[in-house]
């Protein structure tokens, strides 16, 4: 987990992590050469807030947090990615300002979501989906989109999927899950009551349940098996839910595709017979 994402995305923040985290995205190299005391005087607080703050993000301490992010810094910089940057749309901005700054939003956000993904998970979400007798997919607006995307690839496979819009359905789908049921809850905030309602029954039932989330400590993230992230860096218009949809829609690509690969043979196979002729 990328502890300049998590620092930046965290919800609820009191003034004085607000202040300690607007420090350590800005001066990331400036922290490496500080102890917790200097940190601290940097930020008009003290050295026991530091602390409190690097285990409030899952670490064990601010030792910790130097040493992953004295990591992540080397491959912001092989990937040449300016985390605090503000590509922020202006009412100035001309056509071409917004043709640029949308792009490099999505770009971005699909390079922070590469870092987060870890292939031990993602090995082990794979092996849990090569067990599945079922595979469901739930989501509410935005996300919803994703769960179809999702739905249809597996489909393809062969696999049966499922992936309702009406809450009541997903529910009732929820109700119907077991053992053998793989589930995929999709929400960027990890907060929407449906979506919890869902993970909630579906925990009840004995389904393995992976959550695609973003980085922030979230009730779906509690409850899931199996933890997947996505980076998002939304314009002003986040009712659209653009870069963090595009994040999700590049992790399923990532899902599916390994999935096939680990099974080529019956991949191909199941491709070309639910080829649509045209």
């Amino acid at each position: 987990m990328s502890v300049i994402m998590r620092l930046r995305d965290m919800k609820a923040k009191t003034q004085t992590e607000s202040q300690i985290s607007k420090f350590i995205i800005e001066h990331p190299h400036e922290v490496l050469s500080m102890n917790s005391t200097e940190l601290a005087e940097k930020c008009y607080t003290s050295p026991s807030s530091i602390v409190r703050l690097s285990k409030r993000i899952g670490l064990s301490g601010y030792p910790e947090l130097k040493i992953k992010l004295a990591a992540e810094l080397k491959m912001f910089d092989e990937q040449r990615l300016k985390i605090h940057e503000n590509r922020e749309l202006n009412q100035e901005d001309s056509i071409d300002d917004v043709i640029a700054k949308i792009t490099a939003i999505h770009i971005d956000s699909i390079r922070e979501t590469e870092m987060l993904v870890e292939a031990r998970i993602l090995k082990q979400v794979l092996e849990v989906l090569a067990q599945a007798k079922r595979i469901d997919f739930f989501g509410m607006g935005a996300s919803h989109l994703v769960a179809l995307d999702a739905q249809y690839k597996f489909m393809r496979l062969g696999k049966t999927t499922a992936a309702f819009s009406d809450p009541h359905q997903q529910i009732v789908q929820a109700a119907n899950a077991d053992d053998k049921t793989v589930a995929f809850v999709i929400s960027y905030s990890g907060e929407t009551p449906e979506v919890l309602r869902v993970c909630r029954r579906l925990r009840e039932n004995g389904a393995t349940i992976v959550s695609i989330t973003g980085t922030s400590h979230n009730p779906t993230v509690q409850i899931a098996h199996h933890k997947l992230y996505i980076s998002s860096k939304e314009t002003k218009f986040r009712s659209a839910a653009t870069s963090s949809r595009i994040a999700m829609l590049t992790l399923i690509d990532m899902i599916y595709n390994a999935y096939a690969n680990e099974h080529y043979e019956a991949a191909i196979e199941q491709l070309t017979k639910t080829r649509i002729k045209k």
